[in-house]
């Protein structure tokens, strides 16, 4: 499911102290489903495959901001320990997210 161009990311939700449980609302935007679910991006980690800064930057003045707004789906180039979480947001925007080992990709 998790490349179905009907998937759809609606938003994001960060959690600035604890990143990796933040929450991705997603909907299955198929008029049989339309259903609406919301998923800790912890779960998507794997799919991101480069490094991850050890450093937060969100009060930093060249922090765009863009994680504290739940609409936003920019992409960030400051060094911070939630830009991860941004670039996987673009695989699910242009849904090029790769199947990890546990996934069916059967169905």
């Amino acid at each position: 499911m998790i490349r179905d161009p009907l998937l759809i990311l609606n938003g994001y939700q960060a959690h600035l102290t604890r990143p990796g449980t933040g929450l991705f609302t997603l909907t299955h935007n198929r008029p049989d489903c339309n259903t609406t679910i919301s998923v800790q991006v912890n779960n998507f980690r794997s799919y991101y495959s480069g490094t991850i800064p050890t450093i937060r930057n969100i009060d930093n003045p060249s922090c765009p901001g863009y994680c504290k707004d739940p609409n936003n789906f920019h992409t960030c180039s400051i060094d911070c320990d939630l830009r991860w979480i941004r670039d996987v947001m673009q695989m699910f925007k242009q849904h090029t997210l790769l199947p990890t080992y546990s996934e069916d990709v059967s169905k």
